[in-house]
């Protein structure tokens, strides 16, 4: 697996569905992956690109404290895959000995992870090319974030509500795949 090296760029509003995206920019290239994620997620990103100091340690601080206690570090962290628009990711523990562990992770979790103990974010190269064949991610001039998947891929997950007679998702599925098609 090839990895290219990224940083965290900002945190953008995504008005469509009231949610937000950390958008990630690779280090030596202009490639972007936009990565969606709640409010709470979003704040705590925030706090950790700013590196403000909190009253009290939040779940991540005690994650980063029985990690050093156990005198483990965070080496990286890897955004590996996407699958039907959900990210998954590691993060590399090292313990004193050198054995590495890869941990299944959020990759909120992880991003938040690694800006506060200042580590390398990783994206897998396999991932950026289906992310770039599978799904458009657009920053417009105002740097906000639109996204949108290709018909084909909003008609699959159409298909797949209409299956689960998920209703409230296929119109708003349906509805999305007639702006497009307008």
């Amino acid at each position: 697996m090839k990895l290219i090296e990224f940083l965290v760029s900002k945190i953008s509003y995504f008005r469509s569905n009231k949610s937000y995206a950390v958008v990630l920019k690779e280090i030596n290239g202009d490639r972007r992956l936009p990565i969606m994620l709640g409010s709470y997620e979003a704040q705590v990103i925030a706090i950790a690109m700013e590196s403000i100091d909190t009253q009290r340690p939040l779940t991540h601080d005690l994650l980063i404290n029985v990690l050093q206690g156990l005198g483990l570090s965070l080496k990286n962290v890897t955004i590996k895959s996407c699958e039907d628009e959900i990210f998954f990711s590691t993060i590399n523990i090292v313990s004193p000995n050198l054995v590495e562990k890869n941990i299944d992770s959020r990759p909120s979790d992880a991003i938040i992870l690694a800006l506060k103990l200042h580590c390398p974010i990783f994206v897998n190269e396999l991932l950026l090319d289906n992310i770039n064949n599978n799904q458009l991610a657009i920053l417009d001039d105002d740097q906000n974030i639109i996204q949108s998947t290709k018909i084909e891929s909003l008609e699959n997950q159409l298909q797949k509500a209409i299956d689960r007679e998920d209703y409230e998702i296929a119109a708003k599925l349906r509805d999305k795949i007639k702006f497009f098609n307008d």
